[in-house]
């Protein structure tokens, strides 16, 4: 899929975000442009996903600290496969498309393990949010 339709890696000092993927052409041929932060580069998984996750937390003089032990294996690996998944989404529409944050989706576009779990693009479906940790917003370009 990547041979075919990724037309740039790109690596950049400085980006707020781990990795972006653009697409860069809508014709029937869509191609993708992937930019990766480049501090990532000599980062290994337990390092990067650390660092990450602990972004999520107030730094207030807890003693309380989180740490990802997920190996030595380099970063760049999963956030590489996490970013061809955007790719292969894009190009199969294995998601509904959506317009507008907070606009309902277009369910007659899902495909069958889909179909029914988003509501809106930052909402899932109603048998979803009964469960405490899905009864958030989810971004849309998380």
């Amino acid at each position: 899929m990547l041979k075919d339709h990724l037309r740039r890696l790109s690596f950049l000092d400085d980006m707020p975000n781990t990795a972006l993927t653009s697409t860069v052409s809508s014709a029937a041929h869509p191609l993708f442009d992937i930019t990766i932060r480049a501090a990532i580069l000599p980062q290994t998984a337990s390092e990067w996903l650390t660092e990450k996750k602990r972004t999520c937390f107030a730094a207030n003089n807890s003693s309380l600290q989180v740490a990802i032990e997920a190996g030595l294996r380099p970063a760049i690996d999963y956030i590489l496969l996490h970013e061809a998944t955007h790719v292969v989404d894009a190009k199969l529409k294995l998601t509904p498309a959506y317009y507008a944050a907070g606009q309902l989706l277009d369910s007659a576009t899902a495909k069958s393990f889909t179909a029914g779990v988003w509501q809106k693009s930052d909402r899932s479906c109603p048998r979803f949010t009964a469960y405490p940790a899905n009864a958030y917003s989810i971004s849309p370009r998380g």
